[in-house]
């Protein structure tokens, strides 16, 4: 079907109503004839830039809209299609409305993993499931990096996928405005100790045992998809290593 021309007018029925398009110049009418024979009728005369291209868009839709409600869907849809200068704009809102439906639903349907604050509870899990630990060393009220680290990978669906398949989380805290319980401050101390954990934020994925199988930290300028990558490669770079830590630590046994 041609496209409606300058100064042309193109007649669609849809059941009993029927709709035309008409365009002068830089402006458009949208006609509207039901089955009463009353007659809607929305006019632009505004030139068509690319704001009102997107509000001609919707006035296409809506008024399209009412006439399917009005009767049965008719092949009107595509003979619009091909008809309308507004078409490709409609279409490219369709599509990024469904897209942003697509990754909330995504983002809906993750599970967030626990994070466990006692070393015991995250050793007898990850025997349980054969995980690794991943242990993150944080000052989670003063460490702007810790916080960075949390918002841009820790709390995003990437992550928590990867996690929730692949390893026991485990929080180990050192706040400054916040008072831990007795128990899991000396813990904390512990694993400072045993690791030589000297700046914040440090993750260390370990096996069961105490080993420590990689080294990460906030990685700047990665994503969360890319972080969890750059996670993999280091555990793929140290399988078999009998002091698997390359970062001037040995293997640490815990209890």
């Amino acid at each position: 079907m041609p496209k409606v021309k300058k100064g042309d007018s193109k007649l669609f029925d849809r059941s009993q109503d029927q709709l035309s398009l008409s365009q002068d110049g830089n402006s458009f009418t949208i006609r509207r004839l039901n089955q009463e024979n009353e007659v809607k009728t929305m006019r632009s005369k505004t030139p068509l830039n690319t704001l009102n291209l997107l509000i001609a868009a919707l006035l296409v839709s809506a008024t399209l809209s009412g006439c399917a409600r009005d009767g049965a869907i008719s092949p009107v849809d595509n003979a619009f299609e091909y008809a309308s200068p507004y078409a490709e704009v409609e279409r490219n809102l369709e599509q990024a409305s469904g897209a942003t439906i697509q990754q909330t639903a995504y983002e809906s349907a993750v599970v967030d993993p626990v994070w466990h604050d006692s070393l015991s509870t995250a050793i007898a899990e990850a025997k349980s499931n054969n995980k690794l630990i991943l242990a993150n060393f944080t000052g989670s009220d003063w460490c702007h990096f810790c916080v960075k680290l949390k918002d841009e990978v820790f709390k995003t669906p990437d992550f928590k996928a990867w996690a929730s398949d692949n390893v026991v989380l485990l929080e180990v805290d050192f706040p400054k405005r916040t008072q831990l319980p007795p128990e899991v401050q000396r813990q904390n101390d512990m694993l400072q100790s045993r690791f030589n954990i000297s700046s914040y934020p440090t993750v260390l994925l370990l096996d069961a045992g105490g080993n420590v199988r990689a080294k990460m930290g906030y990685e700047r300028g990665k994503s969360s998809s890319q972080w969890v990558q750059l996670a993999e490669a280091r555990l793929q770079q140290n399988v078999g290593n009998a002091n698997p830590v390359a970062h001037g630590q040995s293997s640490t046994k815990l209890r």
